[in-house]
C-alpha cells in the first residue's frame, strides 16, 4: 500500500531515502518512525492510524488527498470508509433520545412577623445520548443504547431559598418600640434579604482521549472515537474531592498515574518512544484503571462520578427613610457571595482522561469572589 511513499520519519539515516521499496524500507518500518502513526499504533489508537491512513498522510508530493494513498496502491476508494472523498458523514434522523424524571417540593412562608420565605428543593435524573440536538457521537454505531447516560446538565439535587426579614427594631417591635421619633428614624424598617442556591455537581465521564494530541494519544475504537478505561480495581464512586495541594487543586487525591502495564510496544524502529498511555493507581496502591484494547469501548461507562458541588448565598440588608410624605429615600448593601465561599470548575476534559500529561484530575479554574455594592435611591 505504501510502496515508493516517504513518509519521513525520526530517522536521520533511512534506507532508501525515507523511500518504501518493500526491501530495505517496508511500509511496517516507515509507520512505525513517521511521528504520527509511531504514536498511533504504540497508544492503540487504531481508528485515528486507519484515518491517517484514509486522509491524512501524503503521499510524497507534499499534499494530501481523501483516499489518495488507496488509490496509487490499487486499493478501492472505500477499502476503508465507505466514502473517503468526504471528511465527515451527518446522518439526521430521529434516533437520539431523552428522559427526565424529577420530584420538587416547595416551602412558601407568606409574610408574618417580618418574615417571608420561598424555598424549593429538586430531586432530579436526566438520561439520554447527547446534551445538544446537534447529534452523538457514538463509540460503537451497532450498539447505540451504551451512548444513554447521565446528560451533562443532570443535577441530582438543587436547593434554593430566598426570604427577606424585618428587623425587629422600632415601632411595633420589641427593640426601641416608644423610642423617640428620632430614634425610630434611624432604628426602623431596616429589612434583610438572601438568596441560596446549591448544587449538587454535574456527572462527569473518566476517558483515554488525551485533549493535548488528541490524533496520536490514547485508546480509540474503530470508528475513530475515544475509548472508556477498563476497569481492573475497586474504584470508589465517591472518590472525587476538592483537596488543595502544594501545586494548585486537584479533584482526585491520592490516585496517581504510570505507564500502562497492559502495553508493551516493541523497541523495533523505536516504536516504543512513542508510548504514553497511562493507568490510574488508588491510594491504596491498587491499578484501577487501564486503556482497554485496541479497537474495544472500554468497561467504564460514561457518567460515573460527580463533580464539585456548588454553594452560592447573597444577602442584601435595605433601609427606608421617609422624607416627605410621598417621598422615600432608599439605602441598599448587597452582598454577593457573602460567604467568599469559592466554587471549583469541573477538570477539563483533558484533566479527565487517564492519559493525561500527569495533570488527571487538576482543577485549572474556580469562580465566587465576595464583593459589595451599595446603591442609594429616591422613591417617589
Amino acid at each position: 500500500m505504501l510502496m515508493g511513499i516517504n513518509l519521513g520519519g525520526t530517522n536521520a539515516q533511512t534506507p532508501n531515502g525515507g523511500v518504501v521499496n518493500g526491501t530495505t524500507w517496508t511500509g511496517a518500518m516507515a509507520v512505525r518512525t513517521n511521528t504520527t502513526t509511531r504514536a498511533q499504533l504504540a497508544n492503540g489508537s487504531v481508528g485515528a492510524f486507519l484515518n491517517s491512513l484514509n486522509t491524512n498522510l501524503t503521499t510524497g508530493t507534499g499534499s494530501a488527498s481523501f483516499g489518495a494513498i488507496l488509490r496509487r496502491a490499487g486499493f478501492p476508494e472505500n477499502y476503508i470508509v465507505t466514502n473517503p472523498q468526504f471528511g465527515s458523514v451527518s446522518m439526521l434522523n430521529n434516533v437520539g433520545n431523552s428522559t427526565y424524571h424529577g420530584l420538587q417540593l416547595q416551602f412558601t412562608r407568606r409574610l408574618t412577623n417580618g418574615f417571608t420565605n420561598t424555598t424549593t428543593w429538586t430531586w432530579s435524573r436526566a438520561l439520554g445520548d447527547s446534551d445538544t440536538d446537534t447529534g452523538a457521537t457514538y463509540r460503537d454505531p451497532t450498539r447505540r443504547s451504551i451512548e444513554k447516560t447521565l446528560l451533562g446538565f443532570d443535577r441530582a439535587h438543587q436547593l434554593t431559598s430566598n426570604g427577606t426579614y424585618e428587623l425587629p427594631f422600632g415601632t411595633g417591635h420589641f427593640l426601641f418600640g416608644n423610642a423617640p421619633g428620632w430614634v425610630q428614624q434611624i432604628v426602623g424598617k431596616w429589612q434583610l434579604g438572601g438568596i441560596m442556591n446549591y448544587n449538587t455537581g454535574s456527572a462527569l465521564s473518566i476517558g483515554t482521549f488525551n485533549g493535548a494530541n488528541s490524533m496520536n494519544s490514547g485508546t480509540q475504537t474503530i470508528s475513530n472515537v475515544a475509548a472508556q478505561p477498563n476497569v481492573v480495581g475497586t474504584l470508589p464512586k465517591d472518590m472525587g474531592k476538592i483537596t488543595k495541594v502544594s501545586n494548585g487543586v486537584v479533584y482526585f487525591d491520592g490516585f496517581t498515574q504510570i505507564p500502562d502495564p497492559n502495553f508493551a510496544p516493541p523497541t523495533l524502529n523505536g516504536l516504543n518512544a512513542g508510548y504514553s498511555n497511562k493507568a490510574i493507581v488508588a491510594p491504596n496502591g491498587q491499578i484501577v484503571l487501564v486503556n482497554p484494547q485496541p479497537g474495544e469501548v472500554g468497561t467504564l461507562g460514561y457518567s460515573t462520578i460527580r463533580g464539585p458541588r456548588s454553594l452560592n448565598l447573597d444577602m442584601n440588608l435595605i433601609k427606608r427613610f421617609r422624607i416627605h410624605e410621598d417621598k422615600v429615600f432608599e439605602f441598599r448593601l448587597d452582598a454577593i457571595n457573602v460567604l467568599n465561599h469559592p466554587n471549583f470548575a469541573n477538570p477539563t476534559g483533558a484533566n479527565l482522561s487517564i492519559n493525561a500529561n500527569n495533570t488527571f484530575g487538576l482543577i485549572t479554574t474556580a469562580s465566587g469572589s465576595r464583593s459589595f455594592v451599595i446603591n442609594t435611591r429616591i422613591n417617589f
